[in-house]
């Protein structure tokens, strides 16, 4: 089961809205809120003090979230280089 949420708006400020989503490239207002969502997340992110990102990444991978293994690490890296 999902939990929903209820977003009232009147007339005049649902069609404005829905001119916005679709000039964006967006389907519908949920798809376009889910964007906006993940844009402000990611901002969050970018704000993080370099200890408040280790940190972070840290909890990431010891949750099992994120993380390479160490012998996939550098690859590409000397491929790069070489360029």
């Amino acid at each position: 089961m999902s939990d929903t949420i209820t977003i009232t708006l009147e007339v005049n400020n649902r069609t404005e809205l829905e001119n916005l989503v679709h000039d964006k490239g967006y389907d519908t207002l949920q798809d376009y809120l889910l964007a906006l969502i993940a844009a402000d997340r990611k901002v969050a992110e970018d704000n993080l003090t370099p200890g408040e990102r280790f940190r972070a990444g840290w909890r990431e991978v010891l949750d099992g979230n994120e993380g390479i293994p160490y012998d996939e690490m550098w690859e590409g890296i000397d491929d790069a280089a070489e360029d």
